[in-house]
């Protein structure tokens, strides 16, 4: 049993088939563009399929995505890691779809009733082309600061971008990859 297993989890019945991106921040350790293991980052956690119990992360947009009933948090991140191709270019890496959701502390947590992450030559490129899809009204090319990366998305580009991540899910890539990880920092 882990301790997410003593949370009271209340199941989510959503209103809306939409998204709200939430960003992370990409390890420099690894080809995966996971969270940052090695430095600590606990969210969102592959491993317990669980965001905010750990840490409290894009609480306020989390909070928002239930408040107004979305069904699902999908990860953006600006890619740190090992493939230099892909350097510093802005991709959505994985979703959950909001199965269940509960407060630990004063912050929101939820658990997907389903999740998928891709590799990074998999993942939905944020283009200058698709930025103006998911942003029609701003007047940047390129998402200027992740952290304000915080559009809902619904409609033909949401169903686009979930099919696409669903298409290619490597989510068991990501926990074999968090394992050894962690366990080369803590070997013991």
């Amino acid at each position: 049993m882990n301790r997410t297993d003593s949370v009271n989890w209340q199941p989510y019945s959503p209103a809306r088939f939409e998204g709200k991106l939430c960003y992370h921040l990409c390890t420099t350790d690894s080809e995966l563009p996971l969270r940052m293991v090695i430095e600590g980052y606990t969210e969102p956690n592959y491993e317990t399929m669980t965001y905010n119990y750990y840490w409290c992360c894009n609480q306020i947009g989390v909070r928002a995505a239930v408040n107004d009933g979305l069904s699902h948090i999908l990860f953006v991140t600006r890619y740190k890691g090992k493939n230099r191709q892909y350097a510093e270019r802005c991709f959505i890496v994985g979703y959950y779809e909001i199965g269940w959701t509960d407060t630990v502390g004063n912050r929101t947590v939820i658990r997907p009733k389903k999740l998928s992450f891709t590799r990074i030559e998999d993942a939905y490129e944020i283009t200058p082309e698709r930025w103006k899809r998911i942003n029609p009204d701003g007047k940047s090319y390129q998402p200027e600061s992740l952290r304000y990366a915080t559009q809902r998305l619904k409609g033909s580009l949401f169903e686009e971008i979930v099919t696409h991540l669903d298409a290619h899910d490597a989510t068991a890539d990501y926990l074999f990859e968090v394992a050894r990880l962690k366990a080369e920092t803590n070997p013991f």
